[in-house]
């Protein structure tokens, strides 16, 4: 069987951004992406979740992206 670490890693920030983000969805959610970024210098893991929240939420996705790094930082 083989583990995917970006399954798992998507199904924590889904879990956050519901906390996060009440009104949010399940079937918005599943546009997420979770992914190895196109340039190893962005670092391990890149995530649209920030993009596909950002016109439900009318908010700068930059915002989104503070808060729920916010949330991850109080685990």
């Amino acid at each position: 069987m083989d583990f995917n670490y970006f399954n798992l890693i998507k199904k924590e920030i889904s879990n956050i951004t519901k906390k996060a983000f009440n009104e949010v969805e399940e079937s918005i959610l599943e546009k997420m992406t979770v992914e190895p970024p196109k340039e190893a210098s962005h670092g391990d893991i890149a995530t649209n979740i920030a993009m596909v929240l950002a016109s439900l939420l009318k908010q700068k996705p930059r915002d989104i992206a503070i808060k729920l790094t916010e949330e991850i930082k109080s685990l």
